[in-house]
């Protein structure tokens, strides 16, 4: 959803990788490249 996107872009790049760590995603990348990431896994997952 939105309010997720929306905080992801205010996460810090060092707080992106802890997000992604914790989902078992891949960590290295960009934080453009991060968020991404993190928004595709939580739209897959999303219920």
């Amino acid at each position: 959803n939105m309010a997720e996107v929306i905080e992801l872009q205010k996460l810090k790049l060092a707080e992106l990788r802890q997000e992604c760590e914790a989902r078992g995603l891949e960590t290295k990348g960009n934080k453009g490249e991060l968020i991404a990431r993190l928004q595709a896994y939580l739209e897959e997952h999303a219920h």
